[in-house]
């Protein structure tokens, strides 16, 4: 059974290019482009690891992640940023 990981980001682009690459090597990818459909889409399915981008219009990544482990939910998390420190 392949994992399956879900990517939570608002920019096209990287959700495109991140499904492409994990299909590639054999992951099940779902996307969402927002924290609502996310919310939905971790009611309905299981997943073995999400990606979760820290800047999100609705609230930021790390509040989502603390939304996640507060409702019982082990799955690891990646985040990603394209924050600098400039």
């Amino acid at each position: 059974m392949q994992p399956h990981i879900l990517i939570v980001d608002d920019d096209s682009r990287i959700l495109a290019l991140l499904k492409q690459f994990l299909n590639k090597n054999n992951f099940l990818v779902s996307t969402a482009n927002s924290v609502i459909e996310a919310k939905n889409l971790l009611k309905t399915s299981n997943y073995d690891l999400i990606i979760l981008d820290v800047m999100l219009p609705e609230i930021t990544g790390l509040d989502f992640a603390t939304t996640i482990r507060d409702a019982g939910n082990t799955i690891p998390i990646v985040m990603l940023t394209a924050l600098s420190e400039a």
